[in-house]
């Protein structure tokens, strides 16, 4: 999902909430790791500088076995993301969680996670890394599920289920925006034979809330 600003505007805030969705193995699948993103984003669709923040859950297989990991991160692209440690910012799977990307100038900005669940906050000033090489842009703002690699390697999505982006903001300058004047692009994956297969569509609910289905592999 992805959104223009107002003429003459650029956006300085997106935010959203939603709940950590349980991972499971694909139908009829054989890797070892499964991956997917949930994130919101300033910038990045047509300019490069983004500035994004989300949930990293990760689904491993080892025999009859499976191991879930979930990580907080953030990331001022084309730099390298942060993961951010339990002691700074807790979720598992199950929590609801809340976060907002501000940016107070086009060199810096706030990001802010809160874990509804368990009422914990964790707060961060960051600097653009190259200073204006990387300054943002606030020409669209972003919410995200994407599949993503690991040490160069693209990693296929789990089966996520169904997944709720609610409390969609958009922000530039004074004027709030919702998810009316948005474009829903669906998420495509590689499969192991180098073909590409739309993995997840989303449905816009209403001007603040809309869903994400994963589709299986036929």
């Amino acid at each position: 999902m992805l959104t223009n600003p107002p003429q003459g505007k650029t956006f300085n805030l997106v935010s959203a909430q939603f709940e950590i969705p349980e991972p499971a193995l694909p139908h009829n699948s054989n890797d070892e790791h499964y991956a997917a993103a949930f994130w919101v984003g300033l910038g990045g669709y047509s300019s490069q500088p983004l500035l994004q923040a989300g949930v990293d859950v990760v689904l491993t297989r080892s025999g009859n076995k499976t191991k879930i990991l979930v990580e907080p991160w953030w990331e001022w692209f084309p730099d390298f993301s942060h993961l951010l440690t339990p002691l700074e910012f807790a979720c598992e799977v199950g929590d609801i969680v809340s976060i907002a990307v501000y940016a107070a100038s086009p060199l810096f900005g706030i990001i802010t996670f809160n874990n509804l669940s368990t009422g914990q906050q964790k707060c961060l000033g960051v600097k653009s890394p190259e200073d204006q090489k990387y300054q943002l842009i606030g020409d669209s703002v972003e919410w995200i599920v994407e599949h993503f690699r690991i040490e160069g390697k693209w990693l296929p999505l789990p089966d996520y289920g169904t997944i709720k982006f609610s409390n969609c903001v958009a922000g530039a300058a004074e004027e709030r925006m919702d998810l009316n004047d948005t474009t829903p692009i669906d998420s495509i994956g590689e499969t192991s034979l180098n073909s590409y297969h739309i993995y997840s569509g989303p449905t816009i609910v209403n001007g603040s809330e809309f869903t994400v289905t994963y589709f299986p592999l036929k």
